[in-house]
């Protein structure tokens, strides 16, 4: 028999389905809606809210920080305040940005307010290898990518035979060989290369991970234009007829590095 892990009465017999017995989970349930109800109404999370918070179970912990940032996003923005609160949750209660699908949903407004304040956030390079930097140069947006390129590619062909016989006179042929016909070919992406995008305050950069893999350097006041699609980031710069696509490993990298891209570049002009 187990005992309430917040009253230490025994628990009945066969009770597998709480760690707390049935007085203190509607406690529980009392503080918890109290807490929810005062931060969303005050913006604002206190030390002795976060204590008291500390007894709920971990899965009731991340309902919370969910019905938050639901609350918090419901005008489809999320301000520094109501960021600042959710990252204190997951600070507190050990939450991995897994967990709280970091991201996906506080990512973006993260670049969206720092653009605001003209001021773009700084990203740490884990792994250097392969990576020299320039004097000056920050980095700002980091991702998996694979790179795309167009190319013509063969699609085969069209028409032709597979070869015939004609009689020229009794017991004589003169055989025709196969034909096959015309090529047909096709400009579309096609995978080039794989590796680490990288976005700083001087270049577009693609440092390869793998054999066979290409590296990319780009400056930004080589890029004449750029188009964001749900599906990646497209970039054409001087002196090259087709452009660049770059696929992101996380579904929201489009959006951030789109954003960032459009900073940097108007900066540039400014500059």
């Amino acid at each position: 028999m187990a005992n309430c892990r917040i009253c230490g009465k025994r628990l009945p017999l066969f009770f597998y389905d709480d760690t707390v017995c049935k007085e203190c989970r509607i406690q529980l349930q009392k503080e918890f809606t109290e807490v929810e109800s005062s931060v969303v109404n005050a913006r604002e999370i206190t030390d002795e809210q976060l204590e008291i918070l500390s007894k709920q179970d971990r899965q009731d912990l991340l309902r919370l920080y969910n019905s938050l940032f639901d609350k918090f996003s419901k005008d489809k923005e999320l301000d520094a305040i109501e960021m600042q609160i959710l990252r204190r949750i997951q600070t507190r209660f050990g939450f991995t940005d897994e967990e709280v699908k970091f991201n996906e949903r506080l990512k973006p407004y993260i670049y969206a307010n720092a653009i605001k304040n003209n001021n773009l956030p700084s990203v740490q390079l884990e792994n250097t290898e392969g990576i020299i930097l320039k004097k000056g140069e920050i980095v700002h947006f980091v991702d998996g990518a694979i790179l795309k390129e167009m190319k013509s590619v063969s699609l085969g062909y069209s028409g032709g035979s597979q070869g015939v016989s004609i009689r020229i006179v009794k017991g004589l042929y003169y055989r025709v060989g196969a034909t096959r016909g015309h090529i047909m070919r096709e400009e579309r992406f096609v995978d080039t290369s794989r590796g680490i995008f990288i976005l700083t305050n001087q270049r577009l950069l693609l440092v390869p991970k793998g054999i066979g893999n290409k590296s990319l350097s780009v400056s930004l006041n080589k890029i004449l234009l750029y188009n964001c699609y749900e599906n990646g980031l497209e970039v054409h710069n001087e002196g090259k007829d087709k452009g660049y696509f770059f696929s992101f490993l996380c579904s929201n990298s489009v959006e951030i590095a789109g954003m960032c891209l459009g900073y940097l570049l108007e900066q540039n002009k400014v500059s």
